[in-house]
């Protein structure tokens, strides 16, 4: 059964620009479902899993047009393991060192809890 459904999505994806449009747009509403998965699986936020989901599914969209998907699993399967990959790939980014570089503290929050003679010092340096 996975085959035949496998098989009609596959030649959707390859057919025209027309007939294309349609089956991603199926396929997008289809398999939504997993950009919750991703936030219970990998504690990511909505928008972080969204993103993950959208980048999945764009790459499973292409490899199936350049001829890379060779159909040893189902495309289920194969989505959501590109979906997975991309979520750990979130995961890692954002408890790695190098993503507290990104993310700016207000500075008026960080000069409150500084002493009085060294948050003058500061604001002066900032000036």
């Amino acid at each position: 059964m996975y085959k035949d459904q496998d098989q009609e999505l596959l030649q959707g994806l390859k057919a025209g620009y027309k007939e294309r449009v349609a089956q991603e747009n199926a396929l997008y509403l289809q398999y939504n479902y997993f950009i919750n998965e991703g936030c219970r699986k990998y504690n990511l936020n909505y928008d972080d899993s969204f993103s993950a989901y959208s980048d999945a599914l764009m790459s499973a969209i292409y490899n199936v047009i350049n001829c890379s998907f060779d159909g040893r699993s189902a495309f289920k399967t194969y989505l959501f393991q590109i979906f997975s990959n991309k979520c750990i790939d979130l995961v890692r980014k954002n408890t790695s060192n190098k993503q507290s570089v990104h993310q700016n503290n207000a500075i008026p929050e960080l000069l409150g809890q500084l002493p009085d003679g060294a948050r003058n010092t500061i604001e002066k340096l900032i000036d």
